[in-house]
């Protein structure tokens, strides 16, 4: 009896997110390349990698990777807080990207906002735009991230792949979708 690649690779998977015998990204590779694998299955390894990390909390890299925004003032419903600026067109927020660690220097974080424009013709457009840069700080499963312009300091803790902060009247959650390797 032959073991079919995709057998291969579903198995080197269950045992990368059982035992961690290999890298996440080269799961997510293994099924790329063996499956031909679509963007979304892709997606979905990487979800299903970091949602069973297991990493530890306490590590001093805890808190490196990359996380999309899932919730805004306790509120998971995205896009939120609607607004008209000055052309007419309807801005609301629709997400954002949080990388600590990732594509940034040690100790640093950037902090990427998504924002959809519509617009009183009926077209819409969407920006992901640079909202803080700046350092952060891991004390325990405490996260504070201080923005480098001085604009705000937010804080608040890691519960497994979870992200929650709070500062300036607001609180923001994000899920990890990519961590570092350890």
């Amino acid at each position: 009896m032959s073991v079919t690649p995709p057998l291969v690779a579903e198995v080197l998977c269950r045992m990368t997110l059982r035992f961690g015998t290999l890298p996440i990204a080269a799961c997510a590779l293994i099924v790329a390349k063996v499956m031909k694998a679509r963007r979304l299955i892709l997606c979905a390894v990487f979800l299903t990698a970091a949602a069973c990390s297991g990493r530890n909390p306490a590590a001093p890299d805890a808190a490196a990777g990359q996380f999309v925004m899932i919730g805004f003032d306790g509120s998971r419903n995205l896009p939120c807080c609607r607004s008209t600026d000055s052309s007419g067109a309807v801005v609301a927020l629709a997400g954002g990207v949080l990388q600590i660690g990732w594509n940034t220097p040690l100790g640093a974080y950037t902090w990427d906002v998504i924002r959809t424009y519509d617009y009183p013709n009926g077209t819409s457009t969407q920006a992901q735009l640079p909202f803080s840069t700046g350092s952060y700080r891991l004390d325990g499963a405490t996260l504070t991230l201080s923005d480098s312009k001085g604009g705000f300091l937010l804080t608040g803790s890691i519960a497994g792949n979870i992200i929650t902060l709070g500062g300036g009247g607001h609180t923001y959650q994000f899920l990890r979708l990519i961590e570092m390797p350890h």
